[in-house]
């Protein structure tokens, strides 16, 4: 409770950015520092309750980059073609088409097509202004959207992606 307490009031404070960084720092000299330093001066006891605690913290903060990078890879192995076609349809309704590729274990394409009305204001601003400058449907690459604005949120937010 107090860890989570903590974290919080530090991912407020802080930022995720700061406090990954901090985070990094503060293990290391713990591990390279103060912990050497109390098993030789206090014994293993308190140096292994030390050790325990950062280890388990670690596990804490380490475990939202881990997540992170396993959704990257699995959407750069899984998501072979995803494409978005905006055709507007009324005043203010656009037809969105998605078209997506899913890999199969066997190598072979799983093709999913989803077809939705979307009103004018949901559209992304460089989308509207495609479609204003052409009578012409837009079409999207959502895979690369998808993956730029994830390296994009990951970079923002202090994690490492690739290892």
């Amino acid at each position: 409770m107090i860890i989570e307490l903590t974290s919080a009031v530090a991912l407020l404070v802080l930022g995720r950015k700061a406090l990954y960084w901090l985070w990094r720092n503060v293990a290391f000299v713990c591990q390279t520092k103060l912990i050497p330093w109390m098993r030789n001066t206090w014994g293993d006891a308190p140096a292994d309750v030390l050790a325990n605690v950062v280890s388990f913290i670690d596990g804490e903060i380490v475990w939202t980059e881990r997540v992170a990078r396993n959704a990257r890879r699995w959407i750069r192995a899984k998501l072979a073609k995803q494409t978005s076609m905006f055709r507007k349809v009324g005043p203010s309704t656009v037809e969105a088409t998605t078209e997506t590729i899913l890999r199969n274990v066997d190598g072979t394409g799983e093709c999913r097509v989803e077809q939705r009305k979307l009103d004018w204001n949901e559209l992304a601003p460089e989308i509207r202004a495609k479609m204003r400058a052409s009578n012409e449907p837009v079409v999207v690459d959502d895979r690369d959207v998808l993956l730029t604005r994830f390296d994009e949120r990951a970079e923002e937010n202090g994690l490492e992606l690739e290892v």
